[in-house]
């Protein structure tokens, strides 16, 4: 869907978070012929209305429920609203048309150059370091989506090639995405959202299925030793040979390959890799050191919200011991990723678990040398400080999402920190 598209119909607004908000004066200006704004926090809304687009506030209704809203003809939905919620699917199995901001920026953008980035652990590192990989072959890049920088602060006509990095939930109704792109890993991720496994798995897919905007030619990489969903099936999938078990040289793999491929460069990719890898970045809850103290290193992973993300961080740090701390909101997904990373360990790890962890931890339980419950996340690393030996490693990468009750990731991620300086740490 082009903004051209939203001329003369009825438009409502699902959820005026950071996307939209950034997207809604452009798809104002388009010419709607209606603009309703649903959003559960009506009134926050209403408040941000009038300070961010004083032009639209008054003369826009903003409604607590989707229900109580008047036909329409489009949505424009900002990532996290409910796809699946009854009320949706009924008006779109009516004929309402969904979008997402990111949508209407590809369709935007159409020939120029775009990469998607996606998977369920890995997306923000890669899409950072695709945008390093293609500034040292002379392409300058911003990264955009996701966490991260929302694509209508910037044109879709910028001349920097554009790094989206795309979720599930941006990917599930995308009508058109990037020509180029990789796929880091996939597991189990956000089924609650997505209502099953298998919707997850093919909403994901839609980031290498939709129709590529402006180009009849496609190249989607991903690990070699991955074994794809049937999902993707229909996908232009290319294998990329990986060197390492290491997360970080995995995703620095990638992001050399897709460089490579947006550029015709004649680059090796093995050596760009090696490059971007001496040089990863250190990104907020993602494998990030917070501190030193009594000779173990603390790392936020806080990110790792599903056992795949768990898995990851237990192979990065195989040959150390290391003190994991997982927990959060069970949402009954698989632990088969994470079970085989533990098992595949040669260094020793024991396991700290906080909230609904306790069935998490007892999977991961046979191939620890300790496993015991914390009451809350400073209990935990005050725990793990006293379990780990000088040269080893505390982790924080819960494989379960923050429960609702304690914020988000960042939330959690903030508290970790202060923890870890609390123990006297060293930066």
């Amino acid at each position: 869907m082009k903004l051209a598209d939203l001329r003369g119909r009825r438009l409502v607004v699902l959820g005026l978070g950071e996307d939209v908000a950034a997207a809604l004066d452009v798809a104002a200006a388009a010419g709607p012929s209606e603009l309703v704004v649903v959003d559960a926090a009506a009134d926050q809304a209403r408040r941000r209305l009038a300070s961010a687009h004083p032009s639209l506030a008054g003369r826009v209704d903003v409604l607590a429920d989707l229900a109580g809203a008047p036909p329409a003809e489009v949505a424009l939905r900002s990532p996290g609203f409910p796809l699946y919620s009854p009320e949706l699917v009924r008006r779109r199995s009516a004929g309402l048309t969904t979008t997402t901001p990111l949508d209407l920026w590809v369709n935007e953008r159409g020939a120029l150059a775009a990469v998607a980035v996606t998977g369920t652990k890995g997306k923000s590192s890669t899409a950072v370091l695709l945008r390093m990989a293609l500034a040292r072959l002379g392409v300058p890049a911003l990264v955009l989506g996701n966490i991260g920088v929302p694509p209508w602060t910037r044109s879709p006509l910028m001349p920097e090639v554009a790094v989206l990095e795309i979720s599930s939930y941006q990917a599930a109704d995308l009508s058109s995405t990037a020509p180029v792109g990789v796929l880091t890993a996939i597991g189990e991720d956000h089924v609650d959202w997505h209502g099953s496994v298998s919707r997850y798995l093919q909403d994901k897919a839609r980031a290498f299925l939709a129709p590529a905007a402006g180009s009849t030619s496609r190249w989607y990489g991903y690990p070699a030793d991955l074994v794809l969903p049937q999902a993707f099936a229909g996908a232009a999938m290319s294998p990329v040979p990986m060197r390492s078990e290491d997360v970080r040289r995995r995703n620095a793999t990638l992001a050399a390959a897709a460089a490579i491929r947006v550029t015709g460069s004649e680059a090796s990719t093995h050596e760009l890799a090696q490059e971007l890898a001496a040089h990863y970045p250190d990104l907020p809850g993602r494998m990030a050191t917070v501190g030193w103290a009594g000779g173990v290193e603390f790392v936020d992973d806080s990110l790792a919200s599903n056992p795949l993300g768990l898995a990851a961080a237990l192979r990065s740090s195989c040959d150390r011991p290391a003190t994991v701390i997982v927990g959060g909101h069970d949402r009954g997904a698989r632990t088969d990723d994470a079970a085989a990373a533990m098992a595949g360990r040669s260094a020793p790890a024991a396991l700290v678990w906080l909230d609904e962890g306790g069935a998490l931890a007892d999977s991961l339980r046979p191939w620890c040398t300790s496993v015991s419950p914390a009451p809350s996340l400073e209990e935990a690393v005050r725990a793990a400080a006293h379990l780990t030996p000088a040269g080893g490693v505390v982790i924080f990468s819960p494989g379960m999402p923050t429960p609702v009750e304690q914020g988000n990731w960042a939330s959690r991620s903030r508290r970790f920190g202060a923890a870890v300086a609390a123990l006297g740490a060293t930066g």
